[in-house]
């Protein structure tokens, strides 16, 4: 009997000081104006990555970021502890699968410094899911190298592999670049190729990048038609 009613105490005791701690910490993270205030410097970085995400949840001391596209979620957690911020990544993707990083940092450590260790953890996580798709789709390595980087251009601008030319081909539209804009954005995804070739391990003609310069030269002629001005792929692809 007696040993039923320390354990009651115990437990009672417990439970109030979880409680009691929760109450200190919500009540020092509202003290210094909230999640949004505290963490803006990491939240602004991790939007900057993605202009998609966006609040999706806010508590006392727990916030929730994200987006969503065809192929699925990405979601950032941030949680105050104590002493503490502890940070989760979970993705949800009917291509890649799903996937979880975790993180736990000082609290006062540098903001910065908090999304460049989660920035190369996201990326080396990456690689590791790409090298495994690659390994274990049916198709040939060039259809296989197309497929992914048709994926990942997908997923950036939130659509249907089968219908991101016409997406991207919309967005030129809406930009209207000029022939010196045209040049600029084909060295950029000239020079991004060879960048996304060693990080993907990829042919540098299969990346998404090499896949956007393929679709701007056939956007400038489509452009340039009705007055004979042709662009030779020859020349300004060097893929």
């Amino acid at each position: 009997m007696w040993l039923v009613i320390i354990f009651i105490v115990i437990a009672f005791i417990v439970i109030l000081g979880y409680f009691s701690n929760n109450s200190l910490i919500e009540k020092k993270v509202l003290s210094n104006g909230g999640m949004v205030v505290i963490y803006e410097t990491l939240i602004d970085r991790i939007k900057n990555e993605d202009p998609n995400i966006h609040i999706l949840n806010v508590t006392n001391r727990k916030l929730t970021i994200g987006a969503t596209n065809f192929d699925g979620s990405t979601e950032f957690t941030i949680s105050q502890d104590d002493k503490s911020v502890n940070i989760e990544w979970k993705v949800k993707s009917q291509i890649f699968g799903d996937h979880r990083l975790a993180w736990e940092f000082p609290e006062n450590l540098n903001q910065i410094m908090m999304f460049a260790k989660i920035d190369i953890d996201i990326a080396e996580k990456n690689r590791k899911i790409l090298k495994k798709v690659q390994n274990s789709t049916s198709f040939n390595s060039f259809e296989r190298e197309r497929q992914i980087s048709l994926s990942m251009i997908a997923a950036k601008i939130k659509c249907n592999p089968m219908d991101a030319k016409q997406e991207y081909f919309k967005q030129m539209n809406r930009l209207g670049h000029d022939e010196y804009g045209n040049n600029e954005i084909l060295k950029h995804l000239q020079e991004q190729a060879f960048v996304e070739a060693k990080l993907y391990n990829m042919k540098n003609e299969n990346t998404p990048s090499a896949i956007y310069n393929e679709w701007t030269i056939e956007w400038v002629n489509i452009q340039n038609a009705q007055n004979n001005v042709i662009i030779d792929d020859d020349e300004d692809n060097p893929f």
